[in-house]
């Protein structure tokens, strides 16, 4: 018998395989428009009362919200209302990405969470990968209704942009201040 070896990639496999059976973890694969994402969703995995609720391609609204912060010791303290808001400086009408996050009853409050946004995008045969991490704090006083927030990215263009993978991942932190 030969010997084989196992690749790196072998290994993530296979670990991938075990932690997905070790958590019951259910696969998923989402089609929407031109865009195509896949991988493992496990419920313990993800905050409960903070979800991701959908992402499209878009543009810059008319009135430019306020930029997320990117500093874990000043978190943007989310409002008690649906709410907009930039990833980095925006131009009224660019082509943007979208993300529509929302915050159900039930959420603790004053709670720092670190939200990772990533895009690939391609304008004409130019591609271009925008990674960010920014900080959000929930309100001081329990909410009694859910909340929605659109968060936007900027491309920087006006027309070509086609978009080609996006992911946003959050975090619980475990204080005002102490992120991952």
């Amino acid at each position: 018998m030969g010997r084989r070896i196992l690749t790196a990639g072998h290994l993530a496999l296979v670990g991938v395989v075990a932690a997905a059976l070790v958590v019951g973890a259910v696969s998923f694969h989402i089609t929407r428009s031109t865009e195509t994402a896949g991988g493992v969703s496990s419920s313990t995995q993800f905050l409960v009362h903070w979800q991701q609720t959908g992402s499209e391609s878009g543009t810059v609204p008319g009135r430019l919200p306020l930029q997320l912060s990117g500093t874990v010791a000043g978190p943007t303290v989310l409002p008690r209302a649906n709410s907009r808001f930039l990833l980095n400086p925006g131009t009224r009408g660019h082509e943007a990405m979208e993300w529509l996050l929302s915050e159900t009853v039930g959420m603790s409050v004053s709670t720092e969470m670190e939200l990772t946004f990533v895009v690939h995008y391609t304008v004409g045969t130019t591609a271009t990968t925008f990674s960010g991490t920014f900080y959000v704090e929930t309100q001081p006083i329990a909410i009694t209704v859910t909340e929605t927030y659109t968060v936007f990215f900027d491309t920087g263009h006006a027309t070509g942009v086609t978009f080609d993978s996006q992911l946003q991942i959050s975090q619980a932190c475990a204080a005002v201040g102490t992120c991952p």
